[in-house]
């Protein structure tokens, strides 16, 4: 059955599979000096306990050339997607779904020796949006993947995130996405000496006069409980692209008559200043990357505008005692966004879809050479 779940196919993406140490030369020779990766879950275990030897090998031949390459390998474990097969079980509300997390895990370990900043899961309050449809989405049954994909970006309870409306992250999945990163965590802490967190896709809130008891809930259901786990972290990664008020109805999405981008979404490079600034308060001063920030749009010069803010913004939280330790722009690559295909820009380099050629745009070298000083 053809249905528009996505705007459009993937198809070969990027094509990175391929062409990984391409794109890790080229980081290279932009000035940059770290590398943030995932390990797809599926392709190591496509199949209930079925280890890939091969695949995790692949894997550490990346976290290798970084070494080559004079990069830091950034690497997360689990970004959005898991294997069919988990999905099939009941996702993340399955009994045994942190046991299975677990043992990908410690099967995935001896590749990422020698790693020193290792993600456990990716933005888990955005995965806990979704992971209330997830127990009934099959490859099977397309049409209820559909509907169920679609009762969770219109919800009638939930927030605007953006342009886009969420429910709020399901306290279920909530538990089970926490259970799953702290038996992480202890897998990967006794067989090396990584730095371990979690990422949290935060959404500088900023408070309507005489509404402080909404903004709080909103606060603690998308972020607080989140930043909360990460107390007992070694660092957590903040994720900011834009800001947005709280006021009697909830978070309001962008103003009336202010610049947005291609999402909808209010320009705001000053967020990520929020965003680590309050971070920083709720983890109790643990370390923070800044895991994901950028902007999609087609005008780079307002890219190197938004990154020159969201770096002053940054400097200035820095300038007041927080312990950043990292910036990672998203994306390195114009990519797939899960709803709007590649119609949405966020990349320093675009892609050509046919023939995969990379090239860097001005905001590329604009980002390369402040990493170079």
């Amino acid at each position: 059955m053809d249905l528009p779940i996505f705007a459009e196919p993937s198809g070969d993406a990027l094509n990175s599979y391929w062409l990984w140490r391409q794109d890790m030369a080229l980081a290279a020779k932009l000035g940059f000096t770290g590398y943030r990766f995932t390990v797809e879950w599926a392709r190591i275990e496509p199949a209930p306990g079925c280890f890939s030897i091969a695949e995790r090998n692949r894997y550490r031949a990346m976290i290798d050339y970084c070494g080559e390459l004079g990069l830091e390998p950034v690497v997360t474990l689990h970004h959005i997607t898991h294997p069919a097969w988990f999905t099939r079980n009941g996702g993340w509300a399955a009994a045994d779904a942190v046991e299975r997390f677990a043992a990908y895990v410690a099967f995935v370990a001896p590749a990422l020796q020698g790693v020193r900043w290792l993600t456990t899961i990716n933005e888990p309050n955005i995965v806990a949006t979704l992971g209330a449809a997830s127990r009934f989405l099959t490859v099977d049954d397309p049409a209820a993947l559909y509907r169920s994909m679609l009762a969770t970006m219109s919800g009638p309870r939930g927030g605007v995130i953006g342009a886009a409306t969420l429910n709020e992250p399901a306290d279920e999945v909530v538990a089970a996405l926490t259970r799953a990163h702290v038996a992480a965590k202890a897998v990967l802490k006794d067989s090396m000496s990584a730095a371990v967190g979690w990422t949290v896709a935060a959404q500088a809130f900023e408070v309507v006069p005489g509404f402080q008891a909404a903004w709080d809930h909103h606060s603690r259901i998308w972020e607080d409980r989140f930043l909360e786990t990460s107390r007992e972290d070694d660092w957590v990664g903040v994720q900011s692209y834009t800001a947005q008020r709280v006021g009697p109805d909830g978070p309001t999405g962008a103003r009336r008559g202010v610049e947005t981008t291609q999402q909808g979404w209010e320009f705001r490079p000053d967020a990520v200043g929020i965003a680590v600034r309050h971070a920083a308060t709720v983890a109790s001063g643990v370390p923070i990357l800044v895991t994901e920030n950028g902007v999609a749009t087609s005008d780079d010069t307002r890219r190197i505008a938004y990154i020159n803010g969201a770096l002053e913004a940054l400097h200035g939280a820095i300038d007041d005692g927080i312990d950043v330790r990292g910036y990672f722009h998203w994306t390195f690559i114009d990519n797939f966004e899960w709803t709007d295909g590649y119609s949405t820009t966020f990349g320093l380099v675009a892609v050509d879809r046919a023939t995969f050629e990379r090239t860097p745009k001005p905001s590329a070298r604009h980002l390369g050479s402040v990493a170079r000083a």
